[in-house]
């Protein structure tokens, strides 16, 4: 993570007329690395695909929500 948010930082500073479109792949690189560490996470509860469902149905945590942004 930290390369490649020195990388982003590096070219935006050295074009700043760039940055706004550099950040995004800061930002997706992120989301990418915290989406890895949530799948790690969920191998680590169950190993198996089905009782790792089994294990969050019985836990509540499959519930759907609706969540609004407000911007």
């Amino acid at each position: 993570m930290i390369p490649v948010f020195t990388a982003c930082s590096l070219l935006s500073v050295a074009f700043n007329d760039a940055a706004l479109y550099i950040k995004p792949i800061d930002d997706l690189y992120e989301a990418f690395a915290l989406a890895s560490f949530f799948l790690l996470l969920c191998a680590f509860v169950e190993e198996n695909d089905v009782e790792r469902q089994a294990f969050f149905t019985a836990s509540g945590t499959t519930k759907h929500f609706m969540v609004c942004i407000l911007l």
